[in-house]
């Protein structure tokens, strides 16, 4: 609770998803994901490797809820990811409540698939089992 001009303001944000480490696959449009609400209406900033991600790659997408669209993934997108939430306080900019979570990214391609299905189907037939499941 803040006081503001004889005013009483509440400022409220709520997390309602930090995500855990998470594995992507090659090829497909998926979400990492990350989202609070609250008022003032929190802000999202995603890094990759440290450095801000530019939404200017169509491939990424700052979705309304604040998690980030990958479309499609590459094998190139595993790294650190960081969501950072921002809640500004008053119109002067201090922010009121900032909260950031490392997420760590791995990406599965076909072959990093095929070497999983062998291990998980060992033995004479597991590559031809495995040909036939990606199939």
């Amino acid at each position: 609770m803040i006081f503001h001009s004889g005013v009483v303001l509440f400022f409220l944000v709520f997390v309602t998803e930090f995500p855990l480490d998470q594995d992507l696959f090659v090829g497909r449009s998926q979400v990492i994901r990350c989202s609070a609400e609250g008022y003032p209406k929190p802000t999202f900033k995603w890094y990759k490797k440290r450095r801000l991600v530019k939404f200017s790659d169509p491939r990424f997408t700052l979705l309304s809820n604040g998690s980030l669209l990958i479309n499609p993934v590459r094998e190139w997108d595993t790294a650190e990811y960081i969501c950072r939430i921002t809640q500004l306080g008053t119109e002067e900019g201090t922010n009121l409540r900032e909260e950031s979570k490392d997420i760590q990214v791995t990406v599965y391609g076909t072959y990093a698939l095929l070497i999983l299905f062998s291990q998980l189907f060992p033995g004479g037939g597991g590559f031809c089992h495995t040909q036939q499941m990606l199939q």
